[in-house]
């Protein structure tokens, strides 16, 4: 991790990378609703985790997975996620499990944003100011065809 990155971003990391353990096999990491914002952030850290630890390809699945490996995991469905692996996960050669919600598919706009409010953040009392759209048939097709 060079140290700009470090710098830049060393206080939200130090949390997830404890979570990793040192040995033990697998550990499984989960990411929701990234915010292109954030996507250099979410570069930097997928190559860094793929230098310290490697990535479990999810076609191999966990099972005998006896090195501390990551299995990079996203929830929900969220636009975002398409775009991540189009720009990042690609790049890096890395393949994760996406988790999507059937009802959120499709939806963007306010009717994304009011699912997601329902659906994601029930504790949150306002609405959301970022983009919640959700990911298409087609998107899910594109991950599905690039294995993921």
């Amino acid at each position: 991790m060079n140290a700009e990155f470090a710098e830049k971003y060393g206080v939200v990391l130090r949390p997830l990378l404890k979570a990793i353990p040192k040995k033990n096999g697998p550990t499984a990491v989960t990411f929701h609703n990234i915010r292109e914002e954030h996507f250099p952030w979410f570069d930097q850290l997928v190559r860094w985790m793929g230098e310290k630890y490697g990535f479990i390809d999810p076609s191999d699945g966990i099972a005998g997975t006896e090195a501390n490996k990551v299995l990079l995991t996203f929830d929900d469905g969220f636009a975002s996620n398409k775009e991540i692996a189009d720009q990042v996960l690609q790049r890096h050669s890395v393949r994760a499990v996406f988790f999507i919600v059937n009802d959120f598919v499709g939806l963007s706009g306010d009717q994304a944003k009011e699912f997601a409010l329902r659906a994601f953040y029930p504790s949150r009392q306002q609405s959301l100011t970022e983009a919640h759209d959700a990911m298409s048939v087609s998107d899910l097709r594109s991950l599905v065809s690039r294995g993921h």
